[in-house]
């Protein structure tokens, strides 16, 4: 949207304006790979490596869907996605083909998308309260056709997470440590306990030259564990869901899979992404889950399985396995219609009180503008404590300034606002710490006290939002981006930080004002001309910075105890 007016900068110094007026990060992830890209997934030798959206204080855990096409999936030679490497920063992926005759001709299709799924090994509790948990294990076990080791699998005991049901489960390789074909395998899973291995279906084992161990070395072997559940987190829709690969047979058992399909439990805005799994290892090939067809309704996966020497294509036929899946889908927020509250700032700064209405400015405070001609501000009355004596308003065109002057038009006193104003605000508690970029529960949500500790980053996304109080302690920002447009709600603010900032080459500045409205609902009282009296419901302190419009029922005060500089980018509206 535009400004509701040429922006204006108010350069706010000392006791300025008075107007009187547990677990740890996550994150779904989805990445498209495109013709411009460096590497595909498929030919690069080294993989391809993804960043992070997240900072994270350990090694996470991470999680990801192979795919398949859906239109001739027989015709695709068995592939996956495995790990390469994991750090606290970005993820190595590639795309492997099991071995397979050289008699035998099949597509080797680049899966030009992947979904995944990152989080802290520990529990997780999601932003609707839902609990997932994540951990892993290092082992050599593994299954086979017809052959694994003794025993197969290392038992993993979730006795403590106090399932009702055999929850769902995720897993992932996350290291590469042996050269040779493997993917996980989940069996015998209940409310208390599951085994966890390595998979190596078909795929001989001494595939290997002169290596007389299948697994010579450990590999991490990643799980995460859920309760069937649906609801948002983070700004998105998800569900954790069971499902079924139907039995699969005929010269094209792939297709057979592929033509099934397993409904998700709630409508999503936008098309989800889905990570599965299997549930249990039925049959002696074992084998992997690739997705398949994929709607806003519904998903199909294929059990693959590798083809060995002697064996032919239709030898991919499996029988019917109980899958879980996770889905995921960004929920669009709509901006806020803010085309009516232009009205409300005619100009830097202006009251909606037509009966007692004072501008007090202090110390080194000012306010300036850049217009063809000298500005004027909608009050009744003004105090001026600044020091030197008189440098309050001034307009500046191009090399053109005005003298120090605040001129007063009581004419330009707004009407207050006219729309609903919510009160009683009131809900969860939330804080944030330094670590990482975190995201505020997204349009909807109502809070009690929202904390942002020193140094803390939070991300509002487009959406309204009510809020009880809201404090930055110093140095803490609040992160909107350039596209989206935030309207808050809030009894009180209390400052020190930077409200309305984007990370342009590096380095956290100052948005677009026209991206975040603030609306204070408190009333609050008048106050004397040496603003004693009644306090402020939003505060602005030392080493505050904002980017907004502002409209206050109460009063608003800037004030930096004469230590540093304040600014606000855009306009401010307020009571008396």
């Amino acid at each position: 949207m535009k400004a509701c007016f040429q922006t204006v900068l108010l350069f706010l110094f000392s006791t300025l304006i008075a107007f009187q007026v547990n677990a740890g990060e996550y994150e779904f992830g989805h990445y498209e790979y495109s013709a411009t890209d460096k590497c595909h997934l498929s030919n690069s030798v080294n993989g391809c490596t993804i960043q992070f959206k997240k900072q994270y204080s350990q090694t996470p855990l991470v999680f990801l869907m192979p795919t398949i096409p859906a239109n001739n999936p027989d015709a695709d030679r068995p592939q996956t996605v495995s790990l390469l490497n994991v750090t606290k920063d970005s993820f190595t992926v590639k795309q492997f083909s099991a071995p397979l005759d050289d008699d035998i001709k099949l597509n080797k299709e680049l899966m030009m998308s992947i979904s995944y799924f990152v989080m802290e090994p520990g529990e997780l509790i999601l932003d609707d309260g839902h609990k997932i948990y994540a951990g892993f294990i290092n082992t050599g076990r593994y299954a086979g056709d017809g052959e694994g080791s003794k025993p197969a699998y290392k038992n993993v005991n979730i006795s403590d997470f106090s399932f009702s049901e055999s929850p769902i489960v995720l897993s992932e390789v996350q290291t590469r440590n042996n050269n040779r074909w493997f993917t996980s395998a989940v069996h015998n899973i209940t409310a208390t306990q599951l085994k966890l291995g390595l998979e190596i279906t078909r795929v001989e084992r001494d595939d290997v030259p002169d290596d007389d161990k299948s697994f010579p070395k450990t590999e991490k072997i990643a799980y995460l564990v859920s309760e069937p559940a649906s609801g948002l987190s983070g700004g998105y829709q998800y569900e954790f869901s069971k499902g079924i690969v139907p039995r699969a047979t005929g010269d094209t058992p792939l297709k057979v899979a592929c033509d099934g399909s397993n409904g998700f439990q709630q409508r999503y805005d936008a098309l989800p992404f889905v990570i599965g799994g299997k549930l249990e290892r039925k049959g002696g090939q074992g084998g992997w889950l690739r997705r398949c067809a994929l709607t806003d309704k519904d998903v199909s996966f294929v059990i693959d399985e590798d083809i060995p020497d002697g064996v032919g294509i239709g030898k991919r036929s499996h029988t019917s396995e109980q899958i879980g899946f996770m889905a995921f889908a960004k929920k669009p927020n709509s901006p806020p219609a803010t085309g009516d509250y232009c009205e409300l700032f005619p100009n830097a700064v202006q009251s909606h009180n037509k009966n007692r209405s004072l501008l007090y400015i202090s110390s080194k405070a000012h306010i300036e503008r850049n217009l063809d001609k000298r500005y004027e501000l909608g009050f009744k009355s003004f105090t001026d404590y600044t020091y030197p004596k008189g440098k309050t308003c001034r307009n500046e065109n191009g090399s053109v300034k005005d003298h120090w002057q605040c001129t007063l038009n009581e004419d330009l006193i707004v009407e207050p606002f006219k729309g609903d104003l919510p009160v009683n605000i009131d809900g969860i508690n939330v804080s944030y710490d330094a670590n990482g970029v975190h995201d505020i529960a997204s349009d909807g949500h109502e809070f009690g006290n929202v904390v942002l500790a020193p140094n803390a980053k939070v991300r509002f996304a487009s959406g309204i939002y009510k809020i009880k109080k809201l404090e930055l302690q110093n140095s803490a920002k609040i992160i909107i981006n350039n596209d989206d447009v935030v309207v808050i709600y809030v009894d009180k603010i209390d400052s020190q930080g930077k409200i309305n900032v984007v990370k342009k080459n590096g380095i956290y500045q100052l948005g677009k004002p026209e991206s975040l409205f603030i609306f204070g609902v408190n009333e609050d009282g008048d106050v004397t001309p040496d603003f004693n009296g009644n306090g402020p419901s939003l505060m602005f302190r030392t080493f505050s910075e904002v980017s907004a419009y502002i409209y206050s029922k109460g009063n608003i005060k800037f004030s930096n105890n004469n230590v540093n500089e304040i600014s606000l980018i855009g306009a401010v509206t307020a009571r008396t």
